[in-house]
Parts: C-alpha cells; structure tokens; sequence
C-alpha cells in the first residue's frame, strides 16, 4: 500500500492550505462537547442541592442522592468512553488497541466534567427555590442554547471536510483495489437488507418476535455506499436507531435505543445455504471465562438454534457459532475461511458480527468513529494514517475473494 499512499500525497495538497479549518473546528466542538456536559451535570446536581434544601427527609434523603449521583457518573462515564474511543481510532495510535489507556483517559476526562458540573451545581446553581435560583437556572440553559448554533455551523464545516477527504481517498483508491468498485457519498444498503440479515434483533433478547409493535426502526441513516457488482458485493456506513415497545404488569413503555453503527456488508455468494449460521462476538467468555462464559452464550442462544465449536482457538475467543444446521456451518466455515475471518477481525476494535442466510453473507462492524476521516490534528495527509485506511480499505474490499463466494468449493 506503500506507492498507493505515496501518490495520495499530491491529492491532498488542496487541503492542506485548508486544514487549520478542520483541527479548529474540531477542537472547538469538542470544548463545546464538555461544556454541554458539565452544565446537565451541575443543573442536575443543582436540582438535587435545591430539593434537598425544601425538604427534609433525613438519612433517606442523603442515600437517594447517592444513588442519583452513582447513576449520573455511570451516564457521564458512558457518554465520555464512547467520544474518546471515536477519537482515538480516528488516530489509529498505539492507545487505541489498549482497552486500559482508554478507560484511564475516560475516568480522568469524566472525573474533571462531573468536578466541574458539581462545583458550578453546589456554589452557582444549588439554592433553596427562589426567583435567583430560577434566574440562574435560566442562564445556565440558556447558554447552551446558545452555543448550540456556533456548535452546529463548526460541525458543518468537520463534516464538508471529512467528506472532501473520504471522497478523494476513494476515488484513487478503489479502482486500484477492485476495477469495478463505485463510491456513491450519499448511498446507502437498504433498510430490509439491513432487517433480513437478522444480526440485529430490534427487540430485547436473541431474536425479532412477531409482534409488529414490539420493535421497529426508528431512524436509518446511512452514507459512503461502496459498490462491485462483478462480485456482488455491497458495503456502506449505517448508523441505525430502534423503538422498542415493552409491555409488563399491564403497563406500555417505549424506548429509543442505538440498534448498529458501523459498516455494514452484503455478498451475494453462487451457491444457496439452506439454514442460518450466525457468528457473534464472545463477549461472555471474555468477561467471565471459558467454563461460565459458555453457560451464558447456550442461555442466549437464538430460537431454533445450536452452539457450534470450531478447532481454531483465536476464533473461538472471538465469536460464538450459532447454527440451525451444524454440519453446514463445518462446511461454512472451513478451517481456511476462519482462519481469514479471525485475521480480518484482528484489524478492528470493537466487534464484528456475521451471518449466512440463503445466498447472501451478511457483516456488520461496530464502529463508532469513521474510519476513512483525515488525522484529529497534524498534516492532512500523514502516511501512515492513509497506509492503514488502504490497508482496511483493501480488506473489505476482497472480502469475497476472501470468502470465495465465486466458487462452489464451501466444502
């Protein structure tokens, strides 16, 4: 990938002069990040402040805000991890594949929002009712509504870039990697290819259930469609939200959830796969061991389903087999094609899941950031950044001659 790089260089000059505009809005918009989230941290600690000042309910009081303020930090926590790992696999650095750095970043980043939101919640915002109290509440809301504006328009301008990036990226690239690959910015796979891959339950538990309103889609959004028709193979960038419709004790409750963001695959193959092969990330064995672990994937496995074990040990740290039909899946997944799906996961950090229904085979990355933006600071070309985005970019593209799906050889 080394020349391909090399000749990316000239590419970019364009945007060179222009990178002062994507590193300020950048770092602008995240400042404004922060700020956002240290003014919901100190109106709520805030509230509790003033709630606790009208009323008077002693020891059982103080352990409520305890809790309120444990749930908080687990929310702030959240919210941090997933805006620092963005950040940093845009990066690609050395921190990136370290789960310890990462978590070490986002407590300390955490640790100072939750400081700052409960100092500016306790000395500003934290009153007994009164019309100051409200007069500061005001202020406080209505600063962020404020900055929301400047936030947007810097957005806008991170966006327009990254796109300019991604667009000339591509354009060299994919017909270097695969002749009859096209790029269209605004396409995407759809919704009902996204649905039938199954990969992605929109209800709670392993699988969809019949009930029309128990879930649904409830935004689909998705760009960078990347398509060969030559080896009918699609990819693009998905970011999916679901509605979830619960019902318990005669009660009606809706969530909005995140269902998929990521890259999401399909490859149509020349031979038709009578069951369902699902291979999802081992999250289980990973946190509580092989013994306890395992328990914890047969009690969710997919209806209608069984475990299969393959012989390769790094896979099967990876991802638990699930199968309809298992002498199938052994012929689905050869020893020589888990070998290659291992080492394609290997290029990724956060999971991927895949599926082998009818004649489609079906890959979904979870990915929260994208991984074709130009560098979080610096040159707007830095080579080793474009080596690894052509290196991914070369992976997924020969996804099916990885696959063989041109091939009748699935035993």
């Amino acid at each position: 990938m080394k020349p391909f790089a090399a000749d990316l260089r000239d590419a970019y000059q364009g945007m060179e002069a222009q990178r002062w505009k994507l590193h300020i809005s950048r770092f602008l918009t995240h400042l404004f990040e922060f700020y956002f989230l240290v003014v919901v941290v100190s109106l709520f600690i805030g509230f509790l402040v003033m709630f606790s000042a009208n009323a008077d309910f002693g020891g059982f009081l103080k352990v409520m805000n305890v809790f309120m303020i444990t749930v908080l930090s687990i929310v702030v926590i959240g919210i941090v991890r997933k805006q620092v790992s963005q950040f940093l696999t845009k990066r690609k650095s050395i921190i990136s594949d370290s789960p310890f750095s990462i978590w070490m970043i986002t407590l300390l980043i955490s640790a100072l929002g939750l400081y700052a939101g409960y100092v500016l919640g306790t000395r500003f915002l934290g009153a007994e009712m009164s019309l100051h109290f409200m007069l500061r509440w005001g202020a406080a809301l209505g600063s962020v509504f404020v900055f929301l504006g400047p936030y947007y328009l810097l957005k806008r301008v991170e966006t327009r870039m990254v796109q300019q990036y991604k667009s000339i990226l591509f354009q060299y690239a994919l017909p270097k990697i695969k002749n009859d690959a096209r790029y269209t910015e605004s396409g995407f796979i759809g919704k009902q290819v996204f649905l039938d891959s199954k990969l992605y339950p929109l209800t709670s538990g392993a699988t969809q259930t019949s009930s029309p309103d128990s879930g649904e889609i409830f935004s689909y959004k998705g760009t960078d469609l990347i398509l060969c028709p030559d080896a009918q193979f699609q990819c693009c960038y998905l970011d999916v939200i679901k509605r979830e419709t619960v019902r318990s004790s005669g009660k009606t409750e809706t969530k909005i959830a995140p269902l998929f963001n990521g890259y999401f695959i399909v490859m149509d193959t020349d031979k038709r796969i009578n069951g369902e092969t699902y291979l999802v990330p081992d999250i289980s064995t990973a946190l509580f061991g092989e013994v306890i672990g395992e328990s914890f994937n047969r009690l969710g496995n997919r209806p209608g389903t069984q475990i299969a074990f393959m012989e390769d040990p790094g896979f099967e740290a990876r991802f638990t087999v699930y199968t309809t039909d298992e002498q199938e899946a052994r012929y689905l997944l050869s020893p020589k094609r888990v070998e290659r799906i291992r080492m394609f996961a290997e290029q990724f950090i956060q999971p991927i899941s895949i599926a082998f229904i009818e004649n489609h085979i079906f890959i979904g990355i979870q990915q929260d950031a994208d991984l074709f933006s130009p560098p979080p600071f610096g040159p707007i070309y830095e080579e080793k950044t474009v080596e690894n985005q052509l290196s991914i970019l070369s992976a997924i593209l020969t996804l099916p001659d990885q696959f063989d799906i041109k091939r009748d050889n699935w035993k």
